[in-house]
């Protein structure tokens, strides 16, 4: 029994050093090392932790507090987005515009930071959106084929849509930030966009999986 507890206790402290080398690795990286490696098994070592991930056909993407570590699904090489140009805090969830390559990050304050996979390092979001409304957004998803993000926060009764390029740092008549459709959104737990219909779906607590119509 002693044995196996000294086992377990040197495997969570070098678990806990992998993490911490690998956190230090891609901020290092993040802070315009572009030329050195973060090592592969940093991706794996960060999604063990049930940090916030997202893949697609291109790009597999794990973030957590103000790190963000990509995976070239095709070159397997590993990047990161961090540091203090990044503005990267406390990721709530993250999805992919695979059309742009473009990652959403959704943090605990309920703003959305945009940013193009293909440029990491301590680089600036692209765009910044926030519920026009001024509610809070628990949940968010893509609708490329209308180039419409719906939000979804807990406090509102509604899906709201607005356009995939609203900017808040943009002047405001040039932000985009108009809803552009509603849907009633009464307890609902789960968003996702159906390619072959090419709509939104969301399910409700009760179980209901219904279409937001055009």
């Amino acid at each position: 029994m002693r044995n196996l507890i000294l086992f377990l206790l040197f495997t969570q402290s070098a678990f806990a050093s992998d993490v911490q080398i690998c956190f230090e690795t891609a901020n290092h990286y993040g802070d315009g090392n572009q030329f050195m490696d973060i090592p592969k098994d940093c991706f794996e070592t960060l999604s063990d932790r049930n940090a916030p991930t997202v893949t697609d056909e291109k790009w597999s993407v794990v973030g957590e507090n103000n790190l963000i570590m990509i995976k070239d699904l095709q070159s397997t090489k590993v990047t990161s987005i961090a540091g203090s140009y990044s503005e990267i805090d406390d990721i709530k969830s993250m999805l992919i515009d695979s059309d742009r390559d473009e990652l959403y990050v959704l943090s605990s304050r309920g703003e959305i930071k945009v940013y193009w996979l293909k440029l990491p390092g301590n680089v600036a979001p692209r765009r910044i959106i926030r519920n026009p409304e001024g509610s809070s957004i628990d949940k968010m998803v893509l609708d490329p084929s209308k180039g419409q993000l719906w939000l979804y926060g807990s406090s509102a009764e509604e899906l709201v849509a607005i356009n995939r390029d609203a900017n808040l740092m943009m002047p405001p008549e040039k932000q985009k930030l108009k809803i552009l459709s509603r849907h009633p959104a009464s307890q609902v737990e789960e968003l996702s966009f159906d390619k072959d219909s090419k709509k939104i779906n969301f399910k409700t607590r009760q179980g209901r999986r219904m279409i937001v119509e055009d």
